[in-house]
């Protein structure tokens, strides 16, 4: 309730009037000639909408819509406060497992208090973005499984969409691909002796047992979970190498059963 309070008082305060989306005709326009139980049960077989969480506006973006309005550039302000009040994906990409779990669980407080899912993004995993603008993530497996299992928890049982870490089937280091290509992600470090040798863990077998152990605990700790793997994009990996990272890093292997909801893409 937050993000959009504020951004209906931002344009309220700039004397900007609200239209809502609906159908302006007169009801006399709409009414329909069917039948009125036959309109009842037509409306009762459709599903009410998802619902997704808005999360608080970021600092930065009040400070600019507050200073758009103070310019009158009230145009401008409505757009962004417009931008600020779509529902949008909230981060976790750091933190000690019992940090992550308190956060998310603030996270999903925040959604059922509007009777809203959130949509959670994980992007901890170890040799995160191999090293590029988003480098970082957990220290190793163990790590990894703690943090993931924090997250868990902190869904419990309530409804979540989670997009599991982005890049993370893009970017597999010292990987191999289908049609026998190597992928460019082989992290280093300098061992005793000053030689350069592969980083311990890096590897595409420890990347997917990391993925399968995450899918997994989710299924186990967060069942009404949506889970998500990553699909890259249609410039980065084809359909049969995507198609074959998704079902390695989503299944259960010891049961073969799929435990993900589907992919997403262009994150």
């Amino acid at each position: 309730m937050q993000k959009r309070a504020f951004v209906w008082t931002a344009i309220v305060g700039a004397g900007v009037i609200g239209i809502g989306c609906g159908d302006d005709r007169s009801p006399e326009a709409t009414a329909s000639s069917e039948p009125e139980a036959r309109v009842e049960v037509e409306a009762a077989a459709k599903p009410a909408p998802t619902q997704f969480f808005v999360p608080p506006p970021a600092p930065g973006a009040v400070e600019q819509i507050t200073g758009l309005v103070r310019q009158r550039q009230i145009g401008a302000a409505a757009k962004l406060a417009a931008l600020e009040a779509t529902p949008s994906a909230v981060w976790f990409s750091s933190g000690a497992p019992g940090d992550v779990t308190k956060s998310v669980r603030h996270t999903m407080d925040a959604a059922a208090a509007e009777n809203r899912i959130p949509v959670l993004v994980a992007y901890d995993i170890p040799f995160r973005d191999c090293a590029q603008y988003s480098a970082g993530g957990a220290v190793d497996s163990a790590a990894y499984s703690a943090w993931i299992s924090g997250f868990s928890q902190g869904i419990g049982n309530r409804k979540a969409v989670v997009i599991l870490e982005p890049d993370s089937l893009g970017i597999i280091p010292y990987n191999t691909t289908i049609y026998g290509a190597v992928d460019w992600c082989k992290p280093t470090v300098v061992d005793a002796t000053g030689a350069t040798v592969p980083a311990p863990g890096a590897s595409a077998d420890e990347r997917y047992a990391q993925l399968q152990g995450a899918v997994a605990i989710l299924a186990a700790t967060a069942p009404n979970a949506a889970v998500y793997l990553d699909g890259t994009h249609s410039a980065w990996l084809g359909v049969g190498e995507a198609a074959f990272r998704i079902h390695r890093a989503g299944f259960d292997p010891t049961t073969g059963a799929q435990l993900v909801k589907g992919f997403f893409v262009d994150v």
